[in-house]
Order: C-alpha cells, then sequence, then structure tokens
C-alpha cells in the first residue's frame, strides 16, 4: 500500500446505488443551479476556478432535480451526525475532504469505515424517504380520483 491510503473507500457493487444517489446529489449541490458553486458577488454569477471547478465545468452532470436533491437531503437527516458529516465532507465538500478529516484526526482506515457504513445508513434511510413520498404521492391520486 502507498504511503498516502485513500480516506475513500472502494465502494462495493451493492452499495454503488447510493454512491452514484450522493455523487449525483453533490453535483447538484455545486451547481450554478441549485446556488452552490457560486461566490456570493452581486451578480451571483461568479464561478469558482481551480483545477476542480475547472473539471467540473467540463463534465456532464446527470441532472437531478430540486425534488430529487430534497429527497437526498430528507434521508441524511435520517441518518447519525456522525456518518452524515463524513458522507457531507467526502460526497459534498470533497475538495477540501482529506484536509477536513486530517484536520479532525481521522485516519485513513477509519474514514474508510465511516464512508462504507454511512452509506448503507444512508441507502436504508433514502429507500424509506422515497417509499414515503410514493405512498403520498398515491394517496393523494386515489383522494382525487374518489372526489371526480
Amino acid at each position: 500500500m502507498g504511503k498516502m491510503m485513500s480516506y475513500w473507500a472502494e465502494v462495493p457493487e451493492q452499495l454503488q446505488p447510493p454512491h452514484l444517489v450522493l455523487e449525483r446529489y453533490a453535483a447538484w449541490a455545486r451547481s450554478p443551479s441549485s446556488g452552490g458553486g457560486r461566490c456570493g458577488s452581486a451578480e451571483g454569477m461568479y464561478m469558482a476556478t481551480g483545477g476542480q471547478a475547472l473539471e467540473a465545468r467540463r463534465a456532464p452532470l446527470k441532472q437531478m432535480d430540486n425534488e430529487q436533491a430534497q429527497q437526498v437531503r430528507n434521508a441524511l437527516i435520517m441518518v447519525d451526525e456522525l456518518h452524515r458529516r463524513h458522507l457531507t465532507v467526502l460526497y459534498v465538500q470533497d475538495r477540501r475532504a482529506v484536509a477536513l478529516l486530517k484536520q479532525v484526526r481521522v485516519p485513513p482506515q477509519l474514514s474508510q469505515v465511516r464512508h462504507i457504513e454511512g452509506l448503507r445508513r444512508f441507502w436504508s434511510a433514502h429507500q424509506v424517504v422515497v417509499k414515503a413520498v410514493l405512498d403520498t404521492q398515491r394517496v393523494r391520486r386515489d383522494t382525487l380520483a374518489h372526489h371526480c
């Protein structure tokens, strides 16, 4: 193993779905349309510079709409604080992730364990949120059908 061990775990196949959802959420959170990735300038049009910002602008974003982003936020709220913060650092604040994790003295091995466990907890919560949304939509549809 190299001198610098990764703070990111190798994501197993069964956890690829939550990993991809969080990657899409992070892209959404940093996108100009969500209000992320911009400076607080008067015009609100200043874009961050630097290698990662340039790469982010070059890469095509898999679009996540505001409703899906809200579902991700609701699922993250359901995850315990330790794992929620860890996932947020890794996915949303990834430019500074290693520096933040080093600052709070989280070794790479522990980071990897928290990453995998956080994905498990997030995915479980996300499934609950999505089911609740679908159930609510079904109830509204059935209510409207009965009143027409």
